[in-house]
């Protein structure tokens, strides 16, 4: 999904016998090809303007620069100080035998090439590059010598269009999981893509899709490993996909962090706090009842995570959501020590030892219970400051504070019902998350009464409630195929007579996929095109599968320029879909997109949109069905191209040779 972007730094033509641009054709742009790594000089740079501006942002911004040194160009040596001066790292000294390194650049690490054979060299940059792009390590002197110096952000000097911020927050308010998928995609190709990555990771946070925001989320951390608000994220995200031990190494990033703040660092360490607990409650939750006070007291996943928990919110006390989890597993563990004083003995050598620990822990828990009460006051206090109404999460955390703390168990589901009422359009999962916490304390007996009003009042289904059956998992086959030839067309490849041949390679593949799914419910995916998608969706329906009509544009202008030259019978058949179908539309490319996305088209986009619309269901088995003769459309957005995107995800891909068609 990401990619890096490249800035070379060199002199132009040919100075002091050294051809420049012929080291960049055998040298520099092959290896940056190979690696993936897009970009090049400010010759590349187009659009009219200050090409200084252009220059200074691509120095800014470039994920790696390669400056090339081999002679004293003024020029070059200015790029290179401007680059020194805004990132710490991932620049990469090249050069040939010309003229003396400067003085204030012997001590730095360079490749050098051949001028008479600049390609010999390709290995070796493609190792420094490589190399620069793993190290943690600075290699600007500027920010070696003075360490108190902050990198420059790219993000802010290049800030996502206004157009797709709107994008984002319309497919997050609309939960359209597809579509944020495809937004990834489409920022990874531009300057600002971090920036606009992070805003749509964070969407899909919200709508918890959970595997795009991982994938979004990588890709950022391929660009920035280290940085700690996709770190943090994917710790979460990983903990949903029940990967603890990713979820950990990731978090563990953040706190290595150099000048990682407190709020992060709490975070972070809270984070982990969540992975051990998710592991204490492994321990003991599968055993009978009378059972899981001793073993929640014996597992060590619990004092692991009160410490965790405790940590972060000594770091930020600011930061309520570890404070009120330290109290919570404090004051379990002050509860078990009393229903299990011989467990909890058998961790010490002598009685007297025990009794001090477990008094120790009473107190801990009254000062905790202190601590988070005086958080969420400054915290209301704050927002009443700015006239802001007061946070939903701290509602249900000083309700949570109530439970643990009130022998009132009316004032308790008072408290849950208030914050209830103001979460139940805003913010649902507020809901379930704190009543998924009361349950823990139902499931060991704890806090008896407090716990029966609190899940009263969150109506919370009973204990004895028959568990939800998970979703089947279904098998989705998305088509893509060739259009009837237009009447005319030089080269043919699906001629209207070749309509009932391929009618038949596109059921038996159907057919094959209906029984490789067995008892899955079984959907199906295409556009509306002449010729195999039509097909496609006829072809389902005669086989009880129901199927989805995507179309690139508006019914009327996906039918003009995709239907229309097959004959006023397609159009028929077209418009017979459009009504029997669910349908979902786009519409033609976005202004932010139709400037910045050179020769992009709607129908690339719409490739992505419906490849991205199978891959949005978590629990299917996806299969491309393509009806292709393997050569390049007639324009972008073709088969061709939704073969690529396919072979680029891990789908599955039945081909049906449409050469046979001719």
């Amino acid at each position: 999904m990401s990619t890096l972007r490249a800035f070379i730094v060199r002199p132009f033509g040919t100075q002091q016998d050294i051809d420049f641009d012929l080291v960049e054709r055998k040298l520099i742009s092959p290896v940056l090809d190979d690696l993936g790594i897009a970009g090049r000089t400010t010759g590349e740079i187009t659009r009219a303007g200050n090409i200084r501006v252009d220059m200074f942002g691509r120095l800014a911004l470039a994920d790696i620069v390669i400056a090339d040194i081999s002679i004293h160009n003024a020029n070059v040596y200015y790029e290179l100080g401007i680059r020194h001066s805004l990132r710490p790292r991932t620049t990469v000294l090249i050069r040939s035998h010309a003229s003396e390194v400067p003085f204030d650049l012997k001590t730095d690490r360079y490749l050098e090439y051949s001028a008479h054979d600049p390609g010999a060299a390709r290995d070796a940059l493609a190792s420094a590059l490589r190399q620069s792009l793993r190290a943690d390590s600075y290699d600007s002197p500027v920010f070696l010598l003075v360490p108190a110096l902050q990198p420059t952000d790219p993000e802010r000097l290049h800030p996502v269009p206004p157009g797709f911020r709107e994008e984002v927050r319309a497919a997050q308010r609309n939960k359209d999981r597809p579509m944020l998928a495809v937004l990834a995609d489409e920022a990874s190709d531009f300057d600002w893509g971090v920036a606009g990555l992070r805003l749509v990771a964070h969407a899909q946070f919200d709508v918890e899709a959970w595997l795009d925001a991982k994938a979004t989320l990588k890709a950022i951390r391929a660009l920035r490993p280290d940085d700690p608000d996709a770190n943090l994220l994917l710790g979460t995200v990983y903990d949903r996909l029940n990967d603890s031990t990713a979820s950990a190494a990731a978090l563990e990033r953040v706190i290595a962090v150099p000048g990682v703040s407190p709020r992060q660092e709490a975070e972070a360490r809270a984070l982990l706090a969540r992975n051990a607990k998710n592991h204490w409650v492994a321990d003991w939750r599968e055993l009978r009842r009378e059972a899981r006070p001793a073993a929640a007291l014996r597992s060590p996943h619990l004092e692991a995570a009160r410490l965790h928990y405790d940590q972060a919110f000594s770091i930020d006390q600011n930061h309520w959501y570890p404070g009120i989890n330290a109290l919570a597993l404090t004051a379990v563990a002050a509860s078990l020590i009393r229903a299990e004083p011989d467990v909890w003995s058998e961790r010490f050598d002598e009685e007297g030892e025990a009794e001090i620990a477990a008094r120790r822990m009473e107190r801990q828990r009254v000062e905790l219970a202190a601590a988070v009460s005086r958080s969420l006051d400054a915290e209301s206090f704050r927002r009443q400051r700015r006239g802001q109404p007061e946070d939903i999460w701290a509602m249900f955390t000083r309700a949570d504070l109530h439970l643990l703390t009130s022998n009132r168990p009316a004032y308790v589901g008072t408290a849950y019902e208030r914050a209830r009422a103001a979460a139940a359009e805003s913010e649902p999962f507020a809901i379930s998350s704190a009543a998924r916490q009361i349950e823990l304390y139902r499931d060991l007996g704890l806090f008896t009464e407090n716990v029966e009003a609190a899940l009263t009042a969150l109506k919370a289904p009973a204990e004895d409630s028959p568990p939800v059956a998970p979703p089947l998992r279904s098998r989705v086959i998305v088509f893509s195929g060739h259009r009837i030839d237009a009447p005319g067309r030089a080269e043919p490849r699906f001629p209207a007579s070749s309509e009932g041949k391929a009618a038949d390679m596109i059921r038996s593949a159907v057919v094959q996929e209906q029984g490789l799914a067995g008892t899955q419910p079984v959907v199906g995916l295409a556009g509306g095109a002449s010729g195999g998608d039509i097909l496609f969706h006829e072809i389902c329906a005669e086989l009880g599968i129901t199927t989805s009509l995507l179309l690139a544009l508006a019914d009327e202008e996906f039918a003009a320029a995709s239907v229309a030259d097959a004959g006023a019978g397609w159009i028929e058949r077209f418009h017979a879909l459009t009504q029997r179908l669910d349908v979902k539309r786009l519409a033609a490319l976005p202004d932010w997109l139709e400037k910045e996305g050179g020769d992009y088209t709607i129908w690339q986009r719409a490739n992505r949109w419906i490849l991205h619309t199978a891959l949005s269901r978590s629990d299917a088995d996806i299969t491309l069905v393509v009806l292709w003769d393997e050569k390049g459309g007639d324009g972008p957005g073709g088969t061709e191209d939704m073969v690529r995107l396919a072979k680029s995800r891990g789908v599955k891909t039945v081909h049906l040779p449409a050469s046979e068609l001719t």
